[in-house]
């Protein structure tokens, strides 16, 4: 096979929808290794066709959603149109209850509670690791990274809240971060 310089293709890649990226990453090692550089990630996003695209939930499932505001300042109703439903990794496919974007990734909130990092490009999924207390119905969950050296170092802040039974009031029990890279 002929080997076109790395650049090149790059500059190839970076100019295709990120569903077909998607389908491609298993073509060579080469373009996979490519496709998951973050540097890459970002010349991509660059280059990326600029439409009001948003993620929602729907059915314990993560659809995609595109939405035209552009007439909205001249009293048009602004359309909004499912694109269609993100699907997990066939043997991981949970139900989904809620969700938080942040930098290309989602911090999904499974049906048991149990948080994973999801990658709705490339289809990666990461679990996240045990805590030290169950998770529970009322746990809330933050989503953020810091940038150090050239690279994203994602964390994921959970509050750990406790319901009166009586005064069904709110009051924190403890809080934890997790590291995520």
């Amino acid at each position: 096979m002929l080997e076109l310089p790395k650049d090149l293709v790059e500059e190839i890649l970076s100019r295709l929808p990120a569903t077909t990226l998607k389908r491609l990453q298993s073509t060579c090692k080469q373009w996979n290794d490519i496709i998951y550089d973050r540097e890459f990630a970002g010349k991509h996003f660059s280059k990326a066709a600029k439409q009001h695209l948003v993620f929602m939930l729907k059915n314990f499932n993560v659809h995609l959603v595109s939405v035209n505001v552009d007439g909205i300042h001249n009293d048009i109703d602004p359309s909004i149109k499912d694109i269609g439903e993100l699907s997990l990794n066939k043997p991981c496919q949970v139900h989904i209850n809620g969700m938080v974007h942040c930098n290309g990734l989602l911090l999904c909130i499974t049906k048991g509670y149990t948080p994973m990092v999801w990658n709705p490009c490339t289809g990666k999924i990461n679990w996240v690791v045990e805590p030290s207390r169950a998770y529970d119905v009322y746990d809330k969950f933050a989503f953020g990274y810091e940038y150090k050296k050239s690279c994203y170092n994602f964390k994921i802040l959970r509050i750990q809240y406790v319901c009166g039974r009586e005064t069904h009031t709110y009051t924190t029990h403890g809080k934890e971060i997790y590291d995520f890279n």
